[in-house]
């Protein structure tokens, strides 16, 4: 092409059968660009004929062809899915945290996690909801005493960790820190594996997600409860 850029080396798929037909059909086409520095890119793109005389030859027609990076659609729609993700994450967490606070539920839990010998994650919460309501005296004794129940190597109750994890709390420990979020990323680890492996587990086995349960799946935690539901609304800020 003399005193031009042939079009096809921005956006490949253009050939003279590509514009007869987008022209024949005037659809949106979706398809990818190349940029200056041979990066690809999504586009859409609409093709007009800019001839006058319909009897020409494609090959001699004048033809206008309007493209649209799409590339800041799919990084929005990206943003938008980690939210939604995020959002999701955020509010079983609630979900989580408003269920441990009542006896019977956190209770049958524990006995679940008992039974498939899991119960040190469940305990290690338990244990750190206390620690962040003791006065700040309390606290030294208590965060020792949970990091040598469950996060030390060797532990009686040692929970799964990322050796980050532990090396944190150790060097808290040896800071003296006594805050009340030193367990916070443990807790949220510890957190995570109850929610998307024992959890659902647990809910199936005693329906506490159908309204239809079963008699003999539920009796037993029935039977315990003896307070009247409280309900809980969590607003999120994003």
């Amino acid at each position: 092409m003399e005193g031009g850029v042939d079009i096809s080396t921005i956006i490949p798929i253009v050939t003279t059968e590509f514009l007869t037909h987008a022209v024949e059909q005037s659809e949106l086409v979706e398809t990818n660009a190349v940029t200056k520095f041979q990066q690809t890119c999504p586009v859409r793109i609409l093709v007009r004929d800019l001839s006058s005389n319909d009897s020409l030859d494609p090959k001699d027609k004048s033809y206008v062809i309007l493209a649209r990076n799409l590339s800041e659609n799919i990084t929005l729609m990206k943003e938008y899915q980690e939210r939604e993700s995020l959002m999701k994450s955020m509010l079983r967490t609630v979900e989580f945290d408003v269920k441990f606070k009542d006896d019977v539920w956190r209770e049958a839990l524990i006995s679940f996690c008992q039974k498939i010998h899991t119960e040190e994650g469940v305990l290690f919460l338990q244990k750190v909801q206390k620690y962040r309501k003791a006065p700040f005296n309390a606290r030294t004794k208590l965060q020792h005493n949970i990091y040598e129940t469950f996060i030390k190597s060797g532990a009686p109750k040692q929970i799964n960790l990322a050796h980050e994890l532990v090396e944190e709390i150790e060097l808290r420990l040896q800071k003296g820190q006594a805050t009340v979020d030193m367990f916070q990323n443990v807790e949220n680890n510890v957190k995570n594996t109850i929610m998307f492996d024992i959890l659902p587990r647990f809910e199936q086995q005693y329906n506490f997600t159908d309204d239809s349960t079963s008699e003999s799946s539920t009796t037993e935690v029935e039977m315990k409860s003896t307070k009247k539901s409280r309900s809980s609304v969590a607003f999120i800020q994003l």
